[in-house]
């Protein structure tokens, strides 16, 4: 059952001032992680290549810690089975490209809507630092998920950057915050004039997920 779709939530938005791109991948609620790695990785080296340009991308990596992600699988719990696919992401990546991790639910915040933490900061050759951080993330104690806040902060963070853009995010569900995640994404996205390309990799997600 795996699936890759693209988004109706945030759809494409183009403004005819700045042309950026912003690439989006997430890995899907059921956490059936070895089947993601595969297509989640693939599809981001995919889309990656499609979208090059001779400008460095900037990649901002989402990483889900909220309660959700202490569930336990086959593999371990979700949180650690996601520590390792993000890490055979990063690891791969050029070091020329700009890139930091985000993480959401981890409690760094007192609001859990607003909870979201930029663990490792945006730099070239960055892949040690992210990975090395991933090992030593653990899950929050409040009940919610704010995905959409961690993504609108990851956009803020590439806003500066030149070439295009991506968010990679690995969740173990939809945002639990607000039902208008979407579209305050999409509008996010046009506020700052990036045209917003939503890939989804999800395996046994529920179509409204």
């Amino acid at each position: 059952n795996l699936t890759m779709t693209a988004s109706a939530a945030a759809p494409e938005i183009k403004t005819p001032n700045r042309r950026k791109r912003m690439l989006l991948i997430g890995c899907g609620a059921a956490l059936a992680f070895a089947c993601v790695a595969a297509g989640g990785v693939g599809a981001f080296l995919y889309f990656r290549d499609r979208l090059g340009t001779a400008e460095e991308p900037a990649v901002a990596y989402i990483l889900d810690t909220s309660p959700r992600m202490n569930l336990s699988g086959e593999e371990g719990t979700r949180l650690s089975v996601a520590q390792a696919i993000l890490a055979e992401i990063v690891r791969p990546a050029d070091p020329t490209y700009t890139t930091g991790l985000r993480v959401f639910g981890s409690g760094a915040r007192p609001q859990p809507c607003e909870d979201t933490d930029l663990v490792v900061p945006f730099s070239a050759a960055n892949q040690s630092a992210i990975a090395d951080r991933l090992l030593g993330l653990q899950v929050g104690a409040a009940a919610e998920s704010a995905l959409a806040e961690a993504m609108l902060a990851a956009i803020r963070d590439l806003d500066t950057a030149r070439g295009p853009h991506y968010i990679v995010v690995v969740t173990g569900g939809a945002d639990s915050c607000n039902p208008q995640a979407g579209e305050l994404i999409a509008s996010e996205a046009e506020r700052v004039g990036i045209s917003l390309e939503t890939y989804v990799v999800g395996f046994q997600v529920t179509e409204q997920d």
